[in-house]
């Protein structure tokens, strides 16, 4: 397989560049043994399980908005991590509660008594949020790499440069 192809498969899966500078945030997904964003496996089931605990509640009374008042609520310190990164096990914690926090938010907006045009410019707007929040997580990814002694010369860094095996290729001195 061409090694582009293979280095934007991992990618695509890892999110973060493949080199030493961001190893705390892949995990290795021991089901199909390959690595994944440590975030990604906290938040995904956390988020499926915020949308069943968010349907029970829901099925039990709670109003919609509050459920997604709430769901909200549980984002909020995943704007910390922004600012200040912790360590796995904070981020870990964050991540879940974030996964809680959208999956919540799903259920909670879908189920909101508004109109569906309201729905609709709602999803879109938290889409937008959540995109610039992601395009702070790249800033901070790039002032890494521009940190870093290959400056985001991609050819060169190990991070990206992959052979055919996946594994990194060092540049020469």
């Amino acid at each position: 397989m061409d090694r582009h192809v293979r280095a934007a498969i991992r990618l695509a899966l890892e999110h973060h560049p493949l080199c030493r500078h961001f190893a705390d945030d892949r995990r290795q997904f021991w089901p199909l043994s390959v690595h994944a964003c440590a975030g990604c496996l906290a938040a995904v089931p956390a988020m499926v399980a915020g949308v069943v605990i968010a349907f029970a509640g829901s099925l039990a009374g709670a109003y919609p908005l509050a459920v997604l008042a709430a769901s909200l609520v549980l984002g909020v310190p995943q704007l910390s991590s922004y600012v200040w990164r912790g360590g796995r096990a904070w981020r870990s914690a964050v991540k879940a509660l974030g996964g809680l926090g959208i999956g919540g938010v799903f259920v909670g907006w879908l189920l909101a008594p508004v109109p569906w045009t309201w729905k609709w410019i709602g999803a879109g707007t938290l889409v937008l949020a959540f995109a610039g929040m992601q395009a702070l997580r790249v800033r901070a990814i790039l002032r890494t790499c521009d940190a870093c002694v290959y400056r985001r010369d991609w050819d060169r860094c190990p991070g990206f440069n992959l052979t055919d095996s996946g594994r990194p290729v060092l540049p020469e001195p």
